[in-house]
Formats: structure tokens, C-alpha cells, sequence
């Protein structure tokens, strides 16, 4: 099928409504998670739709709307369950770029259409709840954290990451060209932000999304108004 005959949006809509539509009837996460383990691989090797879905992005199309990002800039929303049980996400990484060492407020399911995909996991060996320095209102924190597996994913594989502190990652691209990530994430913890690591310093900071973080800057210079 050619890109003209059929709107990516409707492609992709067509694997989300049966998404749905099987997941009804499970009620826990574990299900879930088993669920797109073996859902997701059939959108990820979908190679005429992901190539419509580049070509729409490069074009600037309404669908999908790239001016709307989550906690990171490279992040599209593709799709968001009207129950809110499961969202479907893009994200490209350029040739040996990993994020920042973060965990997330849900469960998730990811990986690679095109290139490959690192996935780097870190346990937490201690957590220093202690005030230190205000930084935006907030007492900063610091936490040890220890590498503990370090996985190369070709296209079709995928990795699950639980959510919190037992979660936490960064993801990325060891080759020397761009990436495509596709992830399934679940129902999110009702936290507002994700947390940061720096293995190096041991700070633990927060990232909100950029509307909250905005909200969030306008407060502070207005409680300094006098």
C-alpha cells in the first residue's frame, strides 16, 4: 500500500483500536506488559507504514502534530487510549546519542523500527533524602546508582521498563545514524515529573513537562512580587 491510499493516522488507528479492544479484559500490569511484548513488534516491522509515518513528519503534516512533546523533545505522541490505560509514543535519537539517565511514572514497552537500540539500566543503591540546596523551590536530592545491564535491540525487539526507582534507564543509539524508538507506555503514577540521575555527582533532579514547567517558573517570579 502506498502512502496516498490510506492516512497514516488511519494505519495507525487501525493497530490502536485493536489494541483496545484486546486489552478489555486485562485488569493488571503484568498482562498488559505481556500483551504489547507481543503486540508491538507487528507496528515496529511494519516498514511501508513507518516509512509514511517519516515521510508525514518530514512534511510537516497536521498528524502526527510534532509541536507537542512530553517530558523530552525528541518525544511525538502518536496515540493516547480514551481510558487513559496505555499511550503510544516516537522518539528519534541522532547517531551514539543516549538521554539523560531518568526513570518514568509508568510501565513501558519499547523498541526500534529503524536502526538499533541501547538500553541501559541502573539500579539504585542508596537514597539520600536529606535537604541540601534549593534549587526552584525545591530541596535538591542525591542518589548512588550502579550499572547493571546494557542491551543492543535490532528492529522487532523490544524491552520493558517498569516505572519508579526499579525502572530506572536512559535509551539511546549506538550506531552512527539516526534512530526511531516506538514505546507503549502504560497508566502513569500521579507524579508531575521524572526524575534525573547523574551517576557522576550523585544529584537527583526533576523534569516537568514544558507546560507544567512553565506554570511552575511564573509562580516563583510572582511570589516575588512584592
Amino acid at each position: 500500500m502506498r502512502c496516498s491510499e490510506q492516512s497514516v493516522h488511519d494505519r495507525l488507528m487501525a493497530y490502536c483500536s485493536k489494541w483496545s479492544e484486546e486489552i478489555d479484559g486485562l485488569s493488571d500490569d503484568a498482562a498488559r506488559i505481556a500483551y504489547f511484548r507481543n503486540a508491538l513488534p507487528h507496528l515496529l516491522l511494519n516498514r511501508a507504514l513507518v516509512r509514511c509515518l517519516l515521510e508525514d513528519i518530514r512534511a510537516g503534516r497536521p498528524y502526527p502534530d510534532t509541536r507537542k512533546v512530553g517530558f523530552f523533545e525528541n518525544e511525538i505522541l502518536l496515540y493516547l487510549d480514551t481510558y487513559g490505560r496505555y499511550s503510544l509514543r516516537l522518539y528519534f535519537h541522532a547517531g551514539r546519542e543516549y538521554t539523560v539517565i531518568h526513570d518514568h511514572n509508568a510501565w513501558g514497552v519499547s523498541g526500534v523500527s529503524w536502526g538499533s537500540l541501547g538500553v541501559v539500566r541502573y539500579r539504585l543503591m542508596e537514597d539520600d533524602h536529606k535537604a541540601g540546596e534549593t534549587v526552584h523551590g525545591e530541596h535538591s536530592r542525591y542518589a548512588r546508582i550502579e550499572k547493571i545491564d546494557h542491551r543492543i535491540l535490532s528492529a522487532g525487539e523490544v524491552a520493558v521498563t517498569h516505572p519508579l526507582a526499579p525502572g530506572i534507564h536512559q535509551t539511546g543509539n549506538p550506531g552512527p545514524h539516526p534512530n526511531m524508538m516506538v514505546t507503549v507506555y502504560g497508566r502513569p503514577a500521579r507524579r508531575l515529573y521524572i526524575q534525573e540521575y547523574d551517576s557522576v555527582t550523585r544529584h537527583v533532579s526533576r523534569r516537568y513537562p514544558p507546560r507544567i514547567r512553565k506554570q511552575r517558573l511564573a509562580g516563583e517570579i510572582l511570589s516575588a512580587f512584592r
